[in-house]
Order: C-alpha cells, then sequence, then structure tokens
C-alpha cells in the first residue's frame, strides 16, 4: 500500500538568534509565547519576542558583559 505523502520545505536555521529574526519577519503578529496562567503579561508575539531580545542584550552590553560570555 503506498502513501501519498508530500513534501514540506523546512528553512534552514543556524542557530536561535537566526530563528529568532526570521520567525520575527515572517510571522511578526503571531503568538510566539504564551502563558495560559493568570499572569500581567499574557502572550507575547514573535515581533514583540524579538524586541525583548534585543533590549535585554543591550542592557547585558551596557552592565559590561563581553559578547559570548556564558
Amino acid at each position: 500500500m503506498e502513501k501519498n505523502l508530500k513534501y514540506v520545505n523546512v528553512p534552514q536555521i543556524s542557530s536561535v538568534r537566526d530563528m529568532l529574526y526570521k520567525s520575527a519577519k515572517q510571522h511578526p503578529d503571531k503568538i510566539a509565547l504564551e502563558d495560559l496562567s493568570n499572569t500581567p503579561i499574557g502572550n507575547v508575539t514573535f515581533s514583540q519576542l524579538l524586541q525583548n531580545v534585543l533590549k535585554f542584550g543591550s542592557s547585558l552590553k551596557k552592565l559590561g558583559l563581553p559578547e559570548r560570555a556564558h
């Protein structure tokens, strides 16, 4: 019995950073994270997530943390 399977093109992702940028560009208004508990944040779109990550990175830089420090 032969099944007709369809292949899906999966984008090449080289890093978490790359995944975040691509997701924010392709799906800016879709929900990236959602807290199902009763919290003030509730949910965050991919665009908002990218902005939050960039702000967090800038804050770490201002604190003097060197790039790629673990």
